[in-house]
Order: structure tokens, then C-alpha cells, then sequence
């Protein structure tokens, strides 16, 4: 038993589960049970798609009111998350916190197979292009393959725009022109 004091005896039950693992409220469609009436209405919201809160300015609807509030500040330009670090602000605190981690060097998302560390979740999934030999950015000039759009832009064929076909892996140097057909060029300065 904890030593934690309560305002209500509400508050005190729902403590309590985090001890109990006490989980009262039951989806009838995936079975999936929840300790606190907000989760389960949210896991609710999702599965039936419904999302009750919409913007006054476009429309646009959310299944979280946290979600479509963040989202109104993008067209209010309230930004009320100031970074502890610089003077950077932004209008949803998660984007704060993704930022802060360029000042921290946290590198929360881990790479599955290689362990290596990335400040933010989008990042591992690029990387894991690596693992994978997947080359979706190809020079037309040369065939040379790349996983990722900025080491293609920074290729010495410079200039050509990139192909991009998510099936190819590094080993697979032949490309195609844009007529279909094979082209053998090679990169003046490959």
C-alpha cells in the first residue's frame, strides 16, 4: 500500500487499479480491457472511427480534444510551448518536446536491429533502409541507388531529378529511363 492522499474517494478507486490491476471497462469488439473510462472511450472513438471534436476554422476532425486544440493554434498562431533551450516556440507541446531533443541529444526511438538511436520515430524507419538494401532514390545518369533523399540530392550528378521505386535494393543497378527502356550512362563524376 502506498502512502499517496486523496481529495474523493473517486480518486482514491481509481488509484487503487494501478495497485489492483483492478480494469473494469471491456471493448465488445476486440476484447481489449482498460482500467479508466477515458481510455476506453478514446480506444472506442478509434475503432469506430468516430471523431467528435471538429475545427471552427476548417473543419477538420479529431478523435482527442488535446488533438484539436493543438490543431486551432496552427491557425490562431498562438504558440504558447517555449522551448527551455531557445527562444523557438511552437503550438503543440509534443512538437516542443521532439525539438528539445535536439538541445538534449535524447534519442528515444532505437533501431530494432542495430540498437542505433534517433531523436525522433520517422527517423528509424528511414534508417532502417539500411538494413534493408532498399534504394528508393535513383539517379538517372548513373543508376546509383540511395535510401535517403538528401544523400541523393548531395550526389555528385547533382541536378537530375531522383527516381523513385521503393521495390529496388542496392544490389539492383540497372534502372530505367523515362521511355522504359535500359540506360547504360554513366555519371560524369561517379
Amino acid at each position: 500500500v502506498c502512502l499517496n492522499g486523496f481529495s474523493s474517494m473517486l480518486t482514491l478507486k481509481n488509484h487503487q487499479r494501478i495497485h489492483t490491476g483492478q480494469k473494469q471497462y471491456s471493448c465488445s469488439i476486440c476484447r481489449k480491457t482498460f482500467a479508466y473510462k477515458n481510455t476506453f472511450d478514446y480506444h472506442m472513438r478509434l475503432r469506430s472511427g468516430v471523431k467528435p471534436y471538429a475545427c471552427k476554422y476548417c473543419e477538420k476532425k479529431f478523435v482527442l480534444k488535446q488533438a484539436l486544440e493543438g490543431h486551432e493554434r496552427t491557425h490562431t498562431g498562438e504558440k504558447p510551448f517555449k522551448c527551455s533551450y531557445c527562444d523557438k516556440t511552437f503550438s503543440v507541446g509534443t512538437n516542443l518536446k521532439r525539438h528539445e531533443r535536439v538541445h538534449t541529444g535524447e534519442k528515444p526511438f532505437k533501431c530494432d536491429v542495430c540498437g542505433r538511436g534517433f531523436g525522433q520515430a520517422n527517423n528509424v524507419k528511414a534508417h532502417m533502409q539500411v538494413h534493408t538494401g532498399v534504394r528508393p532514390y535513383y539517379c538517372k545518369r548513373c543508376g546509383k541507388g540511395f535510401s535517403d533523399i538528401r544523400h541523393y540530392k548531395n550526389h555528385s550528378c547533382n541536378g537530375v531529378a531522383a527516381t523513385r521505386d521503393r521495390s529496388r535494393k542496392s544490389s539492383d543497378r540497372s534502372f530505367r529511363n523515362k521511355k522504359g527502356g535500359e540506360d547504360s550512362s554513366a555519371c560524369h563524376n561517379a
